[in-house]
């Protein structure tokens, strides 16, 4: 019995040991904001890189002799379908924003330029070209509505333009000063 005890001792002991003396180091923290900051500085990606010459007036790619089209850039039209047929850039290839990644390698003969209904989500656009290479990506300023006059009305009906002046009275306009820039620790 004395020797049934020790077995099961010994037999416990072991697998204790190997549990306790095993324990794994964790590795050290992987700090990917400092990483991508590198990578974003060394690829002149950073900020104010990314930011040069990339929002372009229609005066000066528009061919208005030529039937208003832009004859030195690939357009990609991310309105929908049905705006797209109702009216767009001779030339243009109609995209859903999802897309302009994926397409953007097979038109790579002329820079790119992006339109939308007002140029806004066009910017989304070109800043995810310019992050993937695509450094001579533009936005249209003012998207279709710079484009044509016909398509004013999309950027005029939504500024006040046509109802009055809408900021006039509205509770989200103030003028007040802007705050202070504040400066941050990088997110974790």
């Amino acid at each position: 019995m004395r020797k049934l005890k020790m077995y099961v001792m010994i037999l416990a002991l072991i697998p204790a040991l190997f549990i306790t003396s095993c324990k794994k180091d964790m590795p050290p923290a992987y700090d990917y904001y400092s990483v991508l900051v590198d990578h974003l500085a060394d690829n002149n990606m950073d900020l104010d890189q990314l930011l040069v010459s990339w929002v372009i007036p229609a005066a000066s790619v528009v061919d208005v002799s030529n039937g208003f089209t832009v004859p030195d850039y690939n357009v990609f039209d991310i309105r929908s379908n049905a705006d797209y047929i109702i009216g767009h850039i001779p030339g243009s290839i109609n995209l859903a924003l999802s897309e302009v990644l994926n397409q953007a390698a097979n038109y790579n003969d002329k820079p790119i330029l992006v339109v939308c209904y007002t140029g806004q989500t066009a910017g989304h656009a070109v800043m995810a070209l310019r992050l993937s290479g695509y450094t001579d990506a533009k936005v249209l300023k003012w998207g279709m509505c710079g484009w044509n006059p016909l398509f004013a009305s999309r950027w005029e009906g939504n500024s006040g333009h046509t109802n009055g002046n809408v900021a006039n009275g509205n509770a989200n306009w103030v003028t007040t000063a802007a705050p202070a820039v504040q400066s941050y620790t990088h997110p974790k």
